[in-house]
Parts: C-alpha cells; structure tokens; sequence
C-alpha cells in the first residue's frame, strides 16, 4: 500500500486554518492513512520472516570436511607432522614443501606484494589558521582549517567565522601548501545559504598560495555567520 504524504497544518490563533469538520477530517484521514501504512509493514514483515523460515528449514546442515564442500584437491591430513624434522616426503607430509610452495607466498613474493602497498609514513595531518589579508581582516572572525596530505595531494576542511559587515571578496593566506592546479575553484554555501565562489592562487612573491571567495555582488555578512567547505589540491612540489 502507498502512504501518501501528509501535510502538516500549522494552527496559529486567530488565523486559518479554522478548527471546522474539513479541518478535523483531514486530520481524522492522516491517522487513518498511517494507521494503515505501519499494518501494512508490519505484514510484509511478517510474511517475509515466514519466507526465510521455510527457506532455512531447507538448508542440510554445514559438512565437516573438505571432500562435504566439494574440495576433492585438498592438502592430504593424513600424514600431517607435529615438526619439520619428522618431514620424509616432501610431495606427502603436511603440511608439505610442495603445498607450501604452491598455496603460500615465500619471502621474495611477499616482499614484492608489500611493496605496492602506500606507506603510510608519507601521510600528513595537520590544523592551521589562515591569516585575511589587509582588505579582509574587518570582516573575519576566524579562519581554521585541518588538513591531511597523502603524498602530493592534500586536502583542506576549512571554517570560517564572520564579523558582520558588507563585502564583496575576501582573501585569506598561508594555505598549508603551494597550490600546483591552475584555475582551481568551486561553490561553497554559508550556514545563511548564501552562495560564494572559492578559488586558490598562487602567489609569485611570497611562493605560496592564498584563498579568495567572492561574489558578482556585495553581501552582508551577520556576526557570527559560517563557511565550512572542503577541497583538496596537488602541492607544487
């Protein structure tokens, strides 16, 4: 059964909805149509529970060995040693030279797999904050960012606190790295919802880079209002 959504009535004193029969009806089919929605999962429920019991009484109960599971190329067990020192036929004993040898990693093998894997020792963490630049610095609270690098990629969770005041564009500097993207830039959204522009440049003076967001207008900011975004860049290394 499909439950249609319902849609709430905010009742305010002196102002419509009037509490009538249209208005208690509606009401009245809310909880008729809810009441039916929850009987209606709570049988799918219990028909699919009686399913899965009828399926499990099917089931043969699990095999205890190799050969029950349809292995038939297994280790042989049979001549399974306590120590290497008892080892009289390498192709026999278990666990033997030959299934080793075919079943298991040796040194230069295992060596080989270890070294594709990342090592994690070229993993950076970190927090900062940003400094505003001299045409920013009235209108920012705060700027915080945590950071973590993996390799030559890194990437930048930045917050960001206002001071109430109209602006247009800010600029915010010593990002953690030199930015090695060209034109790199995105949309980021207050916690007011307004929209800006984000985008990293470089700095030839300093060799560093620096955070500019804007917008095509000026905008008021409220005291106390946020930025939280997040991106992530290759360092120019």
């Amino acid at each position: 059964m499909k439950v249609t959504q319902y849609e709430k009535l905010n009742f305010v004193n002196g102002s419509p909805p009037a509490l009538n029969a249209a208005t208690l009806n509606h009401i009245e089919d809310g909880i008729v149509a809810a009441t039916e929605g929850v009987t209606a999962v709570e049988k799918t429920v219990k028909d699919n529970k009686t399913k899965v019991d009828t399926a499990l009484t099917t089931k043969t109960d699990k095999a205890t060995t190799l050969e029950g599971y349809g292995i038939t190329d297994g280790e042989n067990t049979k001549n399974k040693i306590s120590d290497k020192s008892k080892i009289t036929d390498e192709n026999a004993n278990y666990p033997s030279i030959k299934y080793l040898d075919e079943y298991y990693y040796d040194f230069e093998e295992t060596d080989n797999l270890l070294s594709q894997k990342y090592d994690s020792s070229n993993i950076e963490t970190g927090i900062g904050s940003l400094t505003p630049s001299s045409n920013s610095k009235d209108v920012i609270q705060s700027a915080d960012f945590k950071y973590q690098r993996i390799g030559n990629k890194v990437t930048i969770g930045i917050s960001i606190t206002f001071i109430a005041g109209e602006y247009r564009e800010i600029e915010l500097i010593k990002l953690p790295f030199v930015c090695q993207n060209e034109d790199l830039r995105g949309i980021c959204v207050t916690n007011t919802n307004r929209e800006f522009i984000w985008k990293i440049y470089d700095s030839w003076l300093t060799s560093s880079s620096y955070l500019r967001i804007s917008r095509t207008d000026s905008y008021n900011f409220s005291n106390n209002e946020n930025l939280n975004f997040t991106f992530s860049y290759f360092i120019d290394t």
